[in-house]
């Protein structure tokens, strides 16, 4: 019996997560957080209701309980840079700009090359005391990840595999090089 209870309650929480989504599509964020906070009490280790709540509840500018659900959806999956890129932009658009400092450098330790975290680590810098340019900064990482694309779309073979990883790290060093300390 318990472990039909606990089936159904599994999809039932898949089915909030349904309708939470397609109320969000419908701008209707009010009543996707209602939903999607019950998947997460019918399935408190499922990352993506967490994430659809912080979602919503960011939409609607209830930002302390959305960094709540996101900081819950990463902590359920540390390695999906989705939902940690999700929780930067939350703490850079409430004026927590050092904590999301270090959630755009922590994604870019597992991806050194994600253009999200230096698109928002370069916008980062600008509204910071030690400003750059930043259009020159968002250039210059542009046309590094640009370089750095055609080196990705080249056919892996034993000898480029190592040169690929090699090339992403020097990448990711003059990139960094860019941006304020910080």
């Amino acid at each position: 019996d318990a472990a039909v209870e606990q089936a159904s309650a599994l999809s039932d929480a898949e089915a909030c997560r349904n309708i939470a989504s397609a109320l969000s599509t419908r701008s209707e964020h009010d009543a996707a957080a209602r939903f999607a906070r019950l998947s997460t009490v019918l399935a408190p280790n499922n990352g993506t209701g967490w994430f659809q709540l912080g979602s919503a509840l960011a939409k609607v500018e209830r930002y302390q309980e959305a960094l709540d659900a996101l900081t819950e959806a990463v902590a359920l999956d540390p390695r999906n840079q989705t939902r940690r890129a999700t929780l930067g932009q939350i703490y850079a658009h409430t004026g927590r700009l050092d904590e999301a400092r270090q959630v755009f450098r922590g994604i870019l330790q597992h991806d050194p090359v994600n253009p999200l975290a230096w698109s928002s680590l370069a916008h980062l810098a600008s509204q910071t005391q030690n400003t750059r340019d930043p259009d020159a900064i968002a250039r210059k990482i542009s046309e590094e990840l640009a370089g750095d694309r055609a080196l990705a779309a080249a056919p892996a073979t034993p000898v480029s595999a190592p040169a690929r990883g090699t090339s992403r790290l020097r990448l990711a060093h003059r990139l960094l090089a860019l941006l304020p300390p910080g």
